[in-house]
């Protein structure tokens, strides 16, 4: 496993998904090239902190490698916190691990609603995989119309998981309901509907 090779393809991953999240990507980073990414890499500058096109919302992307300890993690996150976020806490943090995280630093993660990824799963775009049907959060206009269509409440729909990698990849809140449009060249197009829990 060649870590800089990893880290340049996660991070072009990164990119798009930030991009897809509504996220303001500076150029400097959307077109950086292998060499100059090794400069940053070498230098251990490689994080991204972006804004979101029209809500006031930061998000911070980082890599931890190796192993981490519980009071490391909350000291970074506190100076995150402090340091980039002055405190507000409607802004979000990314963690990119090059080893699996243990089951204590999922949990402090999860205690601050922010995310983790593996580098692994950053290797590619899943969301452009032929195979992967286009998932699209509803507006709460949607959500409220196609309830009220079936006379049903949202938990009454078949369920999808917050971990599920694509409502992951997207950040689709718990709660929501997510559209899944199946184009078919064979068959007719299908349209799915789950609830995000």
């Amino acid at each position: 496993m060649n870590i800089l090779d990893d880290c340049f393809k996660s991070k072009k991953t990164i990119v798009e998904m930030l991009n897809d999240r509504q996220f303001l990507v500076p150029d400097s980073i959307r077109n950086l090239s292998i060499e100059n990414f090794k400069e940053l890499y070498n230098s251990r500058k490689y994080d991204i902190l972006v804004k979101h096109r029209s809500e006031n919302r930061k998000l911070y992307v980082t890599y931890i490698f190796g192993d981490i300890r519980s009071a490391s993690l909350k000291e970074l996150i506190t100076n995150i916190k402090v340091n980039i976020f002055d405190n507000e806490d409607q802004h979000k943090i990314i963690f990119i691990f090059i080893t699996k995280p243990v089951v204590s630093i999922i949990k402090i993660i999860n205690e601050y609603k922010y995310q983790y990824f593996s580098i692994n799963k950053l290797q590619f775009n899943i969301t452009k995989h032929i195979l992967v049907s286009k998932h699209e959060l509803l507006s709460e206009a949607d959500h409220n119309a196609l309830l009220a269509k079936y006379n049903i409440k949202a938990n009454q729909l078949p369920v999808i998981l917050s971990t599920d990698p694509i409502i992951k990849y997207y950040d689709y809140p718990k709660g929501g309901i997510c559209k899944i449009s199946r184009i078919s060249k064979s068959s007719i197009d299908t349209i799915f509907y789950r609830y995000i829990k």
